[in-house]
């Protein structure tokens, strides 16, 4: 698999579970995933206890993860989120 995402996604997800998510300390939590906002102010992270995502400026970012099949795994959890939002979102 490479690593080609879709940024948008990944934002509007970050936004899900900012939005819609237990937040706990300095990150928001849903689904399994947990959101950060870097210090910075530019960087997110998204991540479980096996991968992290973070994205940074002008749209670059790193998958952080050894474990291939932990990877897609995540991403599933990724579009869950999104398709579980965008269904929540036809309905009203």
């Amino acid at each position: 698999m490479d690593d080609k995402i879709d940024i948008k996604k990944i934002l509007r997800v970050f936004d899900i579970m900012v939005t819609e998510g237990e937040k706990v300390g300095d990150e928001y939590r849903l689904n399994g995933l947990s959101a950060i906002v870097g210090f910075d102010g530019y960087t997110i992270t998204i991540r479980n206890e096996y991968v992290s995502l973070d994205v940074f400026f002008h749209n670059a970012f790193t998958f952080n993860s050894s474990d291939q099949k932990q990877k897609l795994l995540f991403l599933e959890r990724v579009d869950a989120i999104d398709i579980q939002n965008e269904k929540a979102t036809k309905e009203s």
